[in-house]
């Protein structure tokens, strides 16, 4: 049994053992003699305990008390009194064969690594130039200033320079400042370096004294000779250069003091609010995975221990990088250390984690490997006309609110939310219903047992009433292994069904008739099995529906909004919208003297397009904007203008004399047919293909970022750029380019 007592080394707190205490106040007083003549002694000495605070603070490795253990590994590189000139030390300690080695055999096994600081003795600005040079082991820091200079012009430099200098830290001390130039860290070096920095001082107060001195002896000799006058002008330039570089350097100093102070409290705050995040983030994981475990042991392998092994390293692959952060985040701005041993554990721990995960992942996969599927068919008259069919949900009280995608565990076993229903027509005058089950499992015959497993069943009643079951269940003890449930009613033609919106919902691959695409909320409607499947007249009116504009003649067309346009030359003028009824009453007209105006409130991604069709005479202008698609049929008249803007397809076979093209946005333009005039005024996304749409002569304005045709026979009008992503067919003279375009002939 030993005593222990609490001292401060360094500012440092420790606990130390009156063994180790005692060889340690005999170590300190040896030194503190050997330097006792110097007139650094005490900031030595300072320099000395701090480094020692720091060693411990490093080797203690979980322990608690410096014993002689901790003690001798300290001394060890700091070095014993003999290696650097000083007596002995009177003590009984035993030190081990490899402490009493000398230093300096030491010191060229193994260097101290090098770290990055701000030198602020020998500074412009901040000493980050100094700093750099001293880490890279460049003598004169002024190449580093010069390559700062050089990226000012850049914009890079001033960022650069004040995040480092928010970043990196200063050399304040002896250890510091000879970690700064990778020195050995130990009492030697480190008095040699305090007898420097005073030394150093006292030569600069030295100079100072000598300037002054100098000074009010110039300015009491004001005869003096030539030579005399010469000296004093020289010595008052070079005290005027030394007096601007001075102001320069405080100016500056000044400036990126208070920019790096701002610049550091900015640091601090980004790094607590990622810090913040980081926890939040932590703590979301933490419980994600907490709530989603009791349901591992479904969908993970079926040995419960691998599964519950593999919950645990989710903790340990996403928490341990988190905590890092944290940690890393907690150094910067508090200069909180996490030690060593703790690091190296937490890192193997994380290693570990990802070959449990990895394994438990693994055998997880193979769980689902082969897919396998099971089905069941059963007949049934029904007399009735009508058949209706609904989701029971009756059981919906018994299923656990917390719930991991489809799946919701339950006393009973795991209920799964994955039924669908496929409506589609009988052969005979039967209702054929086929439970079709899907699975997977190592192999065929898992995944067949697995499917078998699934408890479910479907309730075709006599009065036409046909109940399907919301969920399926897996008794418990049983696994989830990707199983699946779709009903498959086989109805004869001539009956009536209805649906509620709950079927609706589950409703996958149903047979409509052909006449239409998937209805939308069609369980609003009453519907009837016909040859080619499910059919509503009901719907088909509500679907179809057309809406017709009064219109005598149409001069000039105005659409905007998400349309199918059929533009016909007729003898007669009429415009049509066609679609469903909701959305047609959602569209805007106008009409005023032949000027026809339309606009689509509708979304643009509603799924359910309408069509618009439009018969003209003659049409002078038409105007799109973000219209879907226009296709133009049979147009043959001497002038028209079609303006077009945002994202279209234009495509038509035409006879004008004289064509404006006006296109801004995602255009794309197929024509064909012939004219005598052509004028083009495109945008840059234009996709222009007028290959079949002959005309004698062509003018293209703009510039185009895709490949686009024109076939022209006379005369073309273009700009070099734009030309050279043209492919020109005919033989055109060229006006305004140059001879780089392609020819086809």
């Amino acid at each position: 049994m030993n005593k222990i007592l609490n001292i401060n080394l360094g500012g440092i707190p420790f606990t130390i053992d009156i063994d180790a205490y005692t060889h340690l106040e005999k170590y300190l007083s040896t030194i503190r003699r050997h330097f006792s003549d110097s007139e650094s002694c005490d900031e030595i000495i300072h320099d000395i305990e701090v480094r020692m605070g720091e060693l411990f603070q490093e080797s203690m490795k979980g322990s608690s008390i410096i014993s002689n253990k901790e003690l001798d590994e300290v001394i060890k590189i700091m070095g014993t009194p003999e290696d650097f000139g000083a007596e002995a030390m009177q003590d009984d300690y035993e030190t081990t064969s490899e402490s009493r080695e000398s230093y300096t055999s030491r010191d060229n096994q193994k260097g101290s690594a090098k770290r990055l600081f701000r030198d602020g003795e020998d500074k412009v600005v901040g000493g980050l130039c100094s700093g750099i040079a001293a880490y890279f082991g460049i003598s004169d820091p002024l190449w580093i200033r010069i390559t700062f200079v050089v990226l000012l012009f850049s914009g890079l430099s001033p960022i650069i320079y004040l995040l480092l200098w928010v970043i990196v830290p200063v050399a304040r001390t002896s250890s510091e400042k000879l970690a700064m130039r990778g020195e050995n860290i130990n009492i030697s070096n480190i008095a040699k370096t305090v007898e420097e920095e005073i030394t150093e001082l006292s030569k600069r107060i030295t100079e100072i004294g000598k300037d002054l001195s100098s000074k009010k002896k110039s300015d009491g000799n004001m005869d003096g000779n030539e030579e005399g006058n010469h000296k004093k002008r020289r010595n008052f330039i070079l005290r005027a250069f030394a007096g601007l570089f001075a102001l320069v350097g405080s100016i500056f100093s000044g400036v990126f003091g208070i920019v790096g102070k701002t610049g550091k409290s900015i640091f601090k705050i980004f790094g607590g609010l990622l810090a913040v995040v980081l926890g939040l983030l932590f703590i979301t994981i933490i419980i994600a995975i907490s709530v989603s475990f009791p349901f591992m042991k479904y969908i993970g392998p079926d040995n419960y221990f691998l599964s519950s092994l593999g919950g645990l390293s989710l903790y340990l692959t996403l928490g341990i990088p988190l905590f890092f952060g944290l940690s890393m985040i907690a150094k910067m701005l508090f200069g909180y250390k996490t030690k060593t041993n703790w690091k190296r554990n937490l890192g193997t721990m994380w290693v570990a984690s990802l070959v449990v995960g990895a394994m438990s992942i693994g055998n997880t996969v193979n769980e689902y490997r082969v897919s396998g599927s099971l089905s069941d068919t059963y007949s049934k008259s029904i007399d009735n006309e009508f058949i209706n069919i609904k989701v029971n949900g009756d059981h919906q009280n018994e299923i656990s609110m917390i719930n991991f995608f489809d799946l919701q565990p339950t006393s009973e076993g795991l209920y799964v939310d994955d039924v669908h229903i496929k409506i589609v027509r009988s052969n005979d005058q039967k209702v054929h219903v086929t439970k079709d089950i899907i699975s997977r499992g190592q192999n065929k015959k898992d995944a067949l047992s697995n499917a078998g497993k699934v408890m479910a069943e479907i309730e075709v009643q006599e009065d036409g009433n046909i109940i399907i079951p919301q969920k399926f269940l897996l008794p418990k003890g049983e696994n989830y292994r990707g199983q699946g449930l779709t009903y498959i009613l086989a109805i004869p033609i001539g009956k009536k069904l209805g649906f509620d919106r709950a079927t609706e919902h589950l409703m996958y691959g149903s047979s409509f008739d052909n006449s239409q695409s998937r209805p939308h909320n069609e369980s609003a409607f009453s519907w009837e099995m016909g040859s080619n499947g499910l059919f509503s007249e009901e719907y088909n009116k509500k679907a179809n529906y057309e809406l017709q504009i009064p219109v005598d003649q149409i001069s000039s067309l105005f659409i905007e909004g998400d349309f199918d346009i059929d533009l016909v030359q007729a003898d007669a003028a009429s415009i049509s919208i066609l679609g469903n009824q909701d959305l047609v009453n959602n569209v805007e007209y106008s009409t005023i003297n032949g000027s026809v105006n339309i606009k689509n409130n509708n979304s643009r991604y509603n799924r359910k397009k309408l069509k618009l069709q439009v018969y003209v005479t003659q049409l002078a202008q038409l105007n799109l904007e973000d219209v879907h698609y226009t296709k133009l049929k049979g147009l043959t008249q001497e002038n028209l203008s079609i303006y077009s803007s945002g994202n279209g397809d234009i495509t038509g076979v035409m006879d004008i004399e004289n064509l404006e093209l006006n296109l801004d946005g995602h255009q794309s333009i197929d024509l064909m047919g012939k004219g005598e005039n052509l004028d083009v005024q495109i945008g840059y996304n234009t996709d222009l293909n007028l290959s079949k749409y002959l005309v004698s002569n062509a003018t293209v304005k703009g510039e185009l970022h895709k490949r686009g045709k024109l076939n022209v026979e006379k005369a073309l009008n273009c700009k070099e750029n734009t030309l050279r992503r043209l492919e020109v067919i005919g033989n055109p003279t060229i006006s305004d380019t140059s001879n780089t375009m392609e020819k086809v002939n």
